[in-house]
C-alpha cells in the first residue's frame, strides 16, 4: 500500500469521525439547548460546532487535493 493511500485512509477515517461527532454535538444543541442554563453555555456551542465544521472542510481539501495528485 503506498503512503499515499494510507495517508487517504487516515484522513477518511478522521472525517468519518468527525462527521459523527459533528452530528451528536447538532442533535445536542437541537434536543438540550434551550434547556442550559445560559446564553452563553450555547453561544459556545454553537463554536465549536462552527469550529468542527471548518475543520471537516479543511479535511475535504485535503482528501480532494491528495486525489488529485500523481501517485508516489
Amino acid at each position: 500500500m503506498t503512503s499515499k493511500r494510507k495517508v487517504l485512509q487516515q484522513l477518511s477515517k478522521e472525517r468519518k469521525d468527525l462527521l459523527g461527532k459533528i452530528d451528536r454535538l447538532a442533535q445536542f444543541i437541537v434536543k438540550d439547548g434551550p434547556k442550559l442554563s445560559s446564553p452563553l453555555e450555547l453561544t459556545l456551542l454553537n463554536a465549536q460546532l462552527r469550529s468542527m465544521q471548518a475543520y471537516l472542510e479543511n479535511l475535504d481539501a485535503r482528501i480532494i487535493y491528495m486525489r488529485g495528485t500523481t501517485n508516489d
